[in-house]
């Protein structure tokens, strides 16, 4: 019998590793070799067969929850050349069927005991050792792992350790399209940890990932790189840092330390937002003890940032005989906060060091720079150049001017057509030396000359169409007559705007102004819609048959860039620049006529990025909708909680917890108790495949918007893919949240 077991285990161990796709559900299924969805591997198996697999290998992942084992020293330990995808909904037959969802279906967590703590959670999610760029991490959460021992490694990077320590060690993956959310740490790099130790060389590549919610109680709560005499050099682009705290660098810190230590990050297109410390509210900088720092940010946004001391975006240090020489192009640092000095950059420098800031086509408003000036230190020194500093700052193309934000308070930093900042950066800046494109992804250089600040302005339109008739019930042959308006929201002019309505089968055309018409189709065109305007046109069909007739047209052509819609792009994609009117004949056969489409662009595949559901589990899911999202102060709105159990087995005690923000209050809502501006509603009992709703009035008092948050706080069944009360930023499908915009 041993030996019987011995030649099923290797069995699998061969049909595992011989195959180049693993299959993985959270419950697995048929023979659970991984060969197939319908034999995938299951996923308390995933920490195993992973530590075991051989580069080229990729481990697709369904939507769902994977934690790494039993005990706190497990972890995802993911080996050189291995790449791990998430976010299917086992269905796929290729990667390019994935239809990633933000965040993704599919959670790696730390969570292996208590839900309702954190103490005795793994000390990292995610582990990699001397790995190669060709070793990926694609398309997952990761979330809730606790590094919270008294020693390294596992008091550093609870979410995910990246480790190079060691002569020759490199260890470089490429980490795309990831939540790292809600991990500690009670020394450094919460979310994640990039050490580079004794010749060892961290440089992992960052696309499009997300860092928020992590905590560390010394150094950089969302990313910590530490080169210790060694090379850490990650790169990160479209990435954001949101609500991450530490001691400093509450978003991020990059050290390096001791001869021979080099720390050379690289910002492209990032955000850093809300982030807090003492010191270094969004970023921490340092070197120290003849090491080098070098780091590159382009493109970059760093906003509302607080430090209670000093640095509200960057701090700077410099200690014993090393440099710090940062370069800065067409950032902006705006609106950060610091208890002390230098709300946007502080710099503590040595004498015996040196640090030296380069800023280019920057807009630096409403924060200062500072220094530390007691005995002993010195400032660091400016290079700064065709750049937007309040209260001025001397350099060649300088100015001091209100860059004229297009909506500070709230967040959009874009520039208006206005403003001083267009057209005013270092003439010598091409795509090639600065970038292709701005931090939302729009093309530079726009207008001959590159903008200063993060965001090129391109001037653009937002139009819409709308589409009403006189009667919707008419006799056939009886004139109707259509009104299509299109306005222009800005806040930029619209030039050369045609639009054009292709009638539906025997819906003929008769007459209209400003209008023509060729083989029923109706078309028209604007000259120039100023913001704000609108322009209407009329024009009369007549039914020649009786029936149901769905009518829509559409904005085919504009001049200006549309932020929301496409022109000619089709009257079913749902987009602002299309509009339907239906009409049926008093006598109605039934027979339907539709408009024709001809130019519809595709519209993608909607797939379920849930796992299918497990007949013996209830599985829960939270939905949030609001009856109105534009109010006034004073206004009510009904707020409906939808508790759906997608799985086979009924379930019990539920209860959902809503969480109003301030300038809200809860005002009615049937089985709800309220305390403060948190309201529990009792759900009770959900039976398999059906939904519960709750419902509640929640009034806006304040001009402020509103973000309404939910989750799901009490279940007496477990659920496959979520963890009750686990809050409502862990990328679980048991939380939802809406927001509601209030208007003057």
């Amino acid at each position: 019998m041993k030996f019987v077991l011995t030649i099923l285990l290797f069995g699998l161990y061969f049909s595992l590793h011989s195959q180049p796709i693993v299959y993985v559900t959270p419950t697995g299924s048929g023979n659970l070799s991984g060969s197939s969805w319908t034999n995938a591997l299951s996923g308390n198996q995933l920490r195993n067969q992973l530590a075991l697999a051989t580069s080229g290998m990729q481990f697709w992942l369904a939507g769902g929850s994977y934690n790494p084992g039993t005990t706190r020293t497990n972890t995802f330990q993911i080996p050189s050349g291995v790449q791990v995808y998430g976010g299917f909904n086992g269905t796929e037959i290729f990667l390019n069927n994935r239809a990633l969802s933000t965040p993704s279906s599919t959670t790696l967590t730390g969570e292996i005991g208590d839900p309702n703590t954190i103490g005795d959670n793994v000390y990292h999610v995610i582990t990699f050792t001397n790995v190669s760029i060709n070793t990926q991490l694609n398309g997952v959460v990761v979330t809730r792992g606790n590094a919270n021992a008294s020693t390294s490694p596992d008091n550093c990077g609870g979410g995910i350790y990246n480790n190079s320590n060691g002569n020759s060690i490199k260890s470089n993956p490429t980490i795309s399209n990831c939540q790292v959310i809600d991990n500690t740490a009670t020394y450094s790099g919460g979310g994640l940890y990039n050490e580079a130790q004794y010749g060892g060389e961290s440089s992992p590549t960052f696309q499009n990932c997300l860092f928020k919610s992590n905590k560390a109680s010394v150094v950089g709560g969302g990313v910590y790189n530490y080169a210790y005499r060694g090379l850490c050099s990650p790169k990160l682009t479209d990435c954001i840092f949101t609500s991450n705290t530490a001691n400093s660098g509450g978003g991020l810190g990059s050290a390096a330390i001791f001869n021979a230590g080099y720390n050379n990050p690289t910002f492209i297109n990032c955000l850093f937002r809300n982030n807090s410390a003492v010191s270094g509210g969004a970023i921490h900088f340092g070197s120290s003890f003849y090491a080098f720092l070098n780091p590159s940010l382009k493109n970059c946004l760093l906003d509302h940032n607080q430090a209670s001391e000093n640095g509200g975006a960057i701090l700077m240090t410099a200690v014993i005989g090393c440099s710090a020489d940062p370069v800065l192009t067409n950032c902006i640092i705006t609106d950060n906060s610091a208890g002390t000095t230098g709300a946007g950059i502080y710099g503590s420098c040595y004498t015996d060091s040196d640090i030296r800031i380069r800023l280019t086509n920057n807009i630096i408003w409403n924060n200062s720079f500072a220094y530390n000036n007691s005995s002993g230190n010195k400032a660091p020194v400016y290079n700064i150049s065709y750049s937007d500093i309040q209260g001025g700052f001397s350099g060649t193309g300088n100015i001091n001017a209100d860059p004229l934000f297009v909506d500070a308070t709230n967040g959009n930093y874009r520039l208006l057509r206005n403003s001083p900042c267009i057209n005013t950066g270092d003439p010598a800046s091409t795509t090639a030396n600065v970038s292709s494109t701005d931090l939302v992804g729009s093309s530079r250089i726009f207008g001959g000359r590159i903008d200063m600040g993060a965001y090129e302005f391109i001037p653009y339109a937002d139009l819409r169409m709308a589409l009403a008739l006189n009667t919707r019930t008419p006799a056939i042959n009886e004139p109707v007559s259509y009104n299509l308006t299109i306005t222009n929201d800005g806040p930029e002019p619209a030039t050369a705007v045609g639009w054009q309505n292709q009638l539906p089968p025997n819906l003929a055309f008769v007459s209209g102004a400003n209008v023509a018409n060729s083989s029923n189709l109706v078309s028209g065109t604007i000259p120039s819609l100023a913001p704000g305007a609108s322009t209407q046109f009329s024009y009369q069909v007549q039914a020649k048959e009786p029936g149901r007739y769905v009518n829509a047209a559409q904005i085919t052509s504009s001049d200006q860039p549309d932020p929301d819609s496409q022109p000619g792009s089709g009257t079913g994609d749902g987009q602002d620049d299309t509009a339907q009117a239906d009409l049926r004949t008093i006598v109605d056969n039934g027979t339907v006529y539709v408009s024709p489409n001809p130019n519809q662009v595709p519209l993608p595949v909607i797939i379920s990025n849930q796992p299918p559901a497990d007949p013996t589990k209830a599985d829960l899911s939270l939905s949030m909708s609001a009856s109105k999202r534009t109010l006034k102060a004073g206004d009510i709105t009904t707020i409906t909680l939808q508790v759906s159990n997608a799985g086979g087995l009924a379930v019990t005690g539920v209860t959902v917890k809503l969480n109003l923000p301030v300038g809200t209050s809860f005002e009615s809502g049937s089985g709800f108790s309220v305390n403060g501006q948190t309201a529990i509603g009792s759900v009770g009992s959900i039976s398999a495949d059906t939904s519960t709703p709750l419902t509640a009035q929640v009034r806006v008092n304040s001009g402020n918007p509103a973000y309404l948050t939910a989750e799901i706080l009490t279940s007496n069944q477990p659920d496959p893919d979520s963890h009750p009360n686990s809050g409502t930023d862990d990328g679980e499908d048991d939380t939802i949240s809406i927001d509601l915009r209030v208007i003057p």
